[in-house]
């Protein structure tokens, strides 16, 4: 049995038009119904895609870790989320979404500069983000302590957990996240 994505339209669809925002534009689509399962968001490809493009449309100036997004920041894309998802308030308590929300946004901004930085440190490519947004985090990847802690966590990443000649430690589930598999399993074997 496979699991399937419900997408339902919401109750109100609003009229876009040329003058009208990438975030309210979301609108006159379909929200993404959630739930939570075993502690995590679930669709949890889809819950992930729409955090990283949330932080893409309104990306923090200056912000080079999740810790340095202003809690206002914060605010808009967990209001901006809202708006894009529905979730059944009986079943679902809106503060652990809220808490799931941040836990999931923290790692996808991390995977975000992390993205941009390899871009840029290899292909010299940059991002099109304000200037306010890309020279802080530029100046920041600049940093001397920061290029030290990188080589050491690049290192450690490298080691050999088996021992010498083992080679590196390799994951071999796939992109879907921990709890979808434990879920798929569950529902494959009743």
């Amino acid at each position: 049995m496979s699991v399937s994505v419900l997408q339902m339209p919401i109750d109100t669809p609003a009229a876009a038009s040329d003058h009208t925002s990438a975030a309210s534009q979301y609108t006159t689509r379909n929200k993404l119904d959630i739930f939570i399962y075993k502690g995590t968001l679930m669709p949890s490809g889809e819950v992930s895609t729409m955090i990283m493009g949330i932080m893409k449309e309104k990306m923090e100036p200056g912000a080079c870790t999740f810790s340095q997004v202003s809690p206002g920041r914060l605010d808009e894309w967990w209001q901006m989320f809202q708006e894009r998802t529905r979730w059944d308030p009986n079943v679902t308590n809106s503060q652990l979404v809220y808490k799931l929300f941040l836990q999931r946004a923290g790692g996808r901004f991390t995977d975000m500069l992390n993205y941009w930085k390899e871009k840029w440190t290899l292909k010299n490519k940059i991002p099109g983000w304000d200037t306010n947004v890309w020279e802080p985090i530029k100046a920041h990847w600049m940093d001397p302590a920061v290029i030290a802690r990188s080589e050491q966590c690049s290192w450690n990443r490298r080691s050999e957990p088996g021992g010498p000649v083992t080679g590196m430690s390799h994951h071999k589930d796939g992109s879907r996240g921990a709890a979808e598999v434990a879920r798929d399993i569950e529902l494959n074997t009743g």
